[in-house]
């Protein structure tokens, strides 16, 4: 046992050099943590406020898209309503052109008994 080396950390000593050497590296890596860790925040909130402008855009779409389609909706509901005022007054013109035509005949055959009367009076 009296060959161990005595292992006292009160005796080591390293040059200064060596010293400032691992100082300057830890402080570089401390440095360059501290700055990727502020670039990754930056990029992280680029990335959330893209996020959020792509959101208000979809948002924004589907805010147009309902108010098309209650428009259309819309449209669609007048022109039924049209439709029906139209097949209305048609149905209105056709029965008045048919009670027309009923008189005419009631005319006419009026008329041909008339006639047939005058022509069988002067026989």
């Amino acid at each position: 046992m009296a060959d161990r080396r005595s292992t006292d950390a009160t005796k080591i000593s390293f040059p200064l050099q060596l010293v400032i050497l691992i100082a300057s590296m830890v402080a570089t890596s401390v440095a360059t943590r501290y700055s990727t860790q502020g670039g990754n925040e930056k990029v992280q909130n680029e990335i959330r406020s893209d996020i959020r402008d792509v959101l208000t855009r979809l948002q924004g779409a589907h805010d147009v898209a309902e108010v098309q389609s209650k428009l259309q909706e819309e449209r669609l509901s007048g022109l039924r309503v049209s439709i029906d005022a139209q097949a209305t007054a048609m149905k209105a013109a056709i029965e008045a052109v048919s009670k027309k035509q009923e008189l005419q005949a009631l005319q006419i055959n009026e008329l041909s008994q008339k006639l047939t009367a005058i022509s069988v009076g002067r026989k």
